[in-house]
């Protein structure tokens, strides 16, 4: 693995496994269709309340070192979920964070930060879906709110 690529690569890892909501939800059924997931006890406005995952989906690492990629489930494009595989050897072009800040109420001040990976020429993420497969050259990684069904 090359060093550039490494230095990418990690963070990337990183980045997605911050995703997964429920470790043992992810593994035995990745898609989450169907599935109910709580908002945690320690949250003040929703705790006990179910999560719409409709809208928004935790990432589910599925794989880290088959055929040596990083395989993950619910990659969002296009208002649908797909399975996407991001080779070992994919070299990242640029990587850059946006942020946008916007006033909640007079005097508070918050932001929505997101990632965006620029693959080089000739690499990229995979997606499929069913018999649909795509081909990835610029990705964004972004923090959602979640928000109670």
């Amino acid at each position: 693995m090359k060093k550039s690529f490494k230095l990418i690569f990690i963070p990337i890892c990183f980045i997605l496994q911050l995703f997964i909501v429920e470790a043992s939800l992810a593994a035995t059924n990745s898609s989450f269709d169907n599935q109910i997931v709580l908002f945690p006890e320690d949250s003040k406005s929703f705790a006990g309340k179910p999560i719409d995952l409709n809208r928004f989906r935790p990432v589910s690492i599925t794989s880290s070192n088959t055929d040596n990629a990083l395989i993950f489930e619910n990659y969002l494009h296009d208002n649908k979920y797909w399975t996407a595989t991001l080779a070992n050897e994919t070299q990242i072009d640029k990587v850059f964070v946006q942020v946008v800040r916007f006033e909640v109420v007079t005097g508070v001040t918050a932001a929505h930060v997101q990632f965006r990976f620029r693959f080089k020429p000739g690499h990229s993420l995979k997606i499929s879906r069913g018999d649909e497969t795509l081909e990835m050259n610029d990705i964004v990684v972004s923090f959602e709110a979640a928000r109670p069904v």
